[in-house]
C-alpha cells in the first residue's frame, strides 16, 4: 500500500515526467512511531528537478547543492573555470582549426605523393628510351627538386599543426592542473563531508559516518565506502536518507523497498 501510495503521487507530479522518463529510484520505508502507529517515508536517488529536497520525501543527509555549502562553493568554483576554459570561443576555435588543417595536410602530402609517384614512373619510361647524358642529368634534378618540394611540404604543414597544437596544448594543461586540483580537494571535502552524516541511534545518541566506523575493525576506511556508496549508488543513497530520518524522528525501520 505505501509504495502504491507513493507511485500514484509521483505520478501526479507533471514537472518530473521528463526526468522520470530517463529512469529515476525510489524507496518506500515501513516505520512504528513510539506511541505504536505505522506509517511509511519515501526517499529518491540522487536529485529532482535540480533539488535535493521535495516536500513529500525525507531530506538528504547532506545537501551539496545548498548554494553556500562547501562542497558547492569549492568544487561548483573549479567546475565553472574548467567550463569556462572547455568553452572559451578561442579554444573551440584552434579544436576546429586543428581538425582542419590536420585533414588539409593528409590531403596535400597525399596528392603530393601521388606526383613524385608518377613523375618517378615517367622517368622510368624515359630511361627504356637510353636518354643521354644530358637528358640522365636532367632527370637526377628533377627527382632531386620534387624530393625537396615534398619535403619542404612535409615541414611548412608540420610547423602549421605545431602552432596550433602548442596553443591547445596551453589550454589542456590549464584544464588537466584545475581537474588535478579538483581531485586533491575533493578526498579533504569527502571527509569532511562524511563528518556532516550525523545518525541518532535508538538510545539518542549522535554520531558522525566516520565516527561510527572508527569503532570498527574497518574503520574509516570502510566509512568512506559506505559513504561514497551514498554519493554514488542510488540504494545505499536512499537506506542512509531514509533511516537516517526515521532515526531523528524517532520512528523504528521494519521493511525497506525500491524501485
Amino acid at each position: 500500500m505505501a509504495a502504491g501510495e507513493v507511485q500514484a503521487y509521483i505520478n501526479k507530479q507533471t514537472r518530473w515526467k521528463e526526468e522520470l522518463d530517463k529512469g529515476k529510484m525510489f524507496g518506500v520505508l515501513i516505520v512504528r512511531t513510539s506511541n505504536g502507529q505505522t506509517g511509511y517515508l519515501a526517499a529518491f536517488s540522487g536529485n529532482l528537478c535540480g533539488s535535493n529536497s521535495h516536500s513529500f520525501f525525507v531530506p538528504p543527509v547532506y545537501d551539496l547543492l545548498k548554494p553556500d555549502g562547501f562542497f558547492k562553493i569549492q568544487i561548483s568554483a573549479i567546475n565553472h573555470q574548467i567550463g569556462q576554459l572547455q568553452n572559451c570561443d578561442r579554444y573551440l576555435e584552434l579544436q576546429q582549426k586543428m581538425e582542419r588543417e590536420t585533414v588539409s595536410s593528409q590531403q596535400a602530402l597525399s596528392e603530393a605523393r601521388k606526383v613524385l609517384k608518377a613523375a618517378k614512373e615517367k622517368r622510368e619510361q624515359r630511361r627504356l628510351h637510353r636518354p643521354n647524358e644530358n637528358e640522365q642529368a636532367a632527370m637526377i634534378r628533377e627527382s632531386q627538386y620534387q624530393k625537396a618540394e615534398f619535403k619542404r611540404l612535409e615541414r611548412y604543414w608540420k610547423e602549421q599543426i605545431s602552432e596550433i597544437k602548442t596553443e591547445l596544448e596551453s589550454f589542456s594543461s590549464q584544464i588537466e592542473a584545475l581537474k588535478a586540483e579538483r581531485r586533491n580537494r575533493s578526498a579533504a571535502l569527502q571527509q569532511k563531508l562524511f563528518q556532516q552524516f550525523n545518525f541518532l541511534n535508538a538510545k539518542g545518541e549522535t554520531k558522525n559516518l566516520c565516527a561510527i566506523f572508527e569503532e570498527t575493525v574497518q574503520k574509516t576506511h570502510f566509512a568512506t565506502h559506505v559513504a561514497r556508496s551514498q554519493c554514488r549508488a542510488s540504494t545505499h543513497r536512499k537506506i542512509l536518507f531514509i533511516t537516517k530520518y526515521a532515526g531523528d524522528s524517532f520512528r523504528r525501520p521494519m521493511a525497506f523497498s525500491s524501485s
